[in-house]
């Protein structure tokens, strides 16, 4: 259990007749973290490990767009403007992202790569802390010393199966970057710098993955893996779209390679669950029968996850 809107769950702890505060802990969407007497009420064996950041740390009340008294993280101060409606800026002024009054979470405003890619991507990193979904995100204002000590407590009190989340967002984090409308024009108009910027996300990601692991990998008991492919329909492109980012064989087996780095982290069978889905990677995503369509002619068996006996 990862979360849920933060609006939705404090009427749902009204039912229940459950008297605690709501900590809003995805502060860009506005996700609540849920409570152990909910988690055990439903049967919850998989606790997500963002759920320590609700646990820790300052946090201060805030009202949602329909008055419902919440708790936001303290590192987290989005200004109100006299409309009413709601942004955030970074140190130099910017403004990162907006929330109208009456929405329920914050649209980003500033996509770095907007007007075109760069020459290099030297300054991806530095580019990507310009993207609200990376600067608010509760897992970039984690300290991890403290993360590994409650994360265990978490483990030997409740005896739960932790999971963690292993990255791999490429598309999502191009989206974010790039904006989505030009992202897609490219993969038809520009695909060689659009490839090229992939490769160096697979960098970051690889680099980010192994970390993770390093710190984590014996405490947590599943990682997922996830990325924006979908809307409620189904897939958002066709396959022989999606197709086109094989690139230079390197993007999409991306995918591949940090399932590879999570999988030697553990010995044995490796408990990848991706999305809840059973069995090896069923990602018939809406629609699509095929047992195995992570395929997608195109993964070509991106996520070999040979998954031992």
């Amino acid at each position: 259990m990862t979360g849920i809107s933060a609006l939705a769950y404090s009427n749902l702890n009204k039912h229940l007749g459950i008297d605690k505060p709501t900590r809003v802990f995805d502060v860009v969407q506005q996700l609540a973290n849920v409570d152990m007497e909910v988690i055990d009420l439903f049967g919850v064996d998989v606790p997500d490990i963002n759920r320590i950041t609700a646990e820790t740390g300052e946090w201060y009340e805030a009202d949602l767009a329909d008055g419902t008294r919440v708790e936001f993280p303290g590192w987290y101060r989005p200004d109100k403007l006299p409309d009413g409606s709601w942004q955030t800026t970074d140190e130099e002024g910017r403004v990162l992202s907006r929330m109208p009054v009456g929405a329920t979470c914050f649209d980003q405003t500033f996509f770095p790569y907007q007007d075109g890619y760069p020459e290099d991507f030297d300054d991806l990193e530095k580019a990507l802390q310009k993207i609200r979904w990376v600067l608010h995100s509760h897992a970039y204002n984690l300290d991890a010393g403290k993360l590994r000590k409650r994360l265990i407590r978490l483990r030997e009190e409740t005896g739960k199966a932790p999971v963690m989340s292993g990255g791999v967002k490429l598309l999502e984090l191009v989206f974010f970057a790039r904006r989505m409308d030009n992202f897609l024009t490219d993969l038809l108009v520009d695909r060689e710098k659009m490839c090229e910027m992939l490769d160096r996300l697979v960098e970051v990601h690889l680099a980010g993955l192994e970390k993770k692991i390093s710190a984590l990998g014996d405490i947590v008991d599943v990682i997922r893996f996830g990325d924006d492919l979908g809307m409620n329909t189904g897939p958002f492109m066709d396959l022989d779209t999606f197709g086109i980012l094989r690139c230079r064989d390197i993007a999409l087996p991306g995918y591949s390679g940090c399932c590879d780095i999570a999988l030697s982290g553990y010995s044995g069978c490796c408990d990848i669950a991706l999305s809840g889905y059973s069995g090896c990677c069923d990602i018939a995503l809406s629609g699509y029968s095929c047992c195995c369509d992570i395929a997608l002619s195109g993964y070509s068996g991106c996520c070999d996850i040979a998954l031992s006996d």
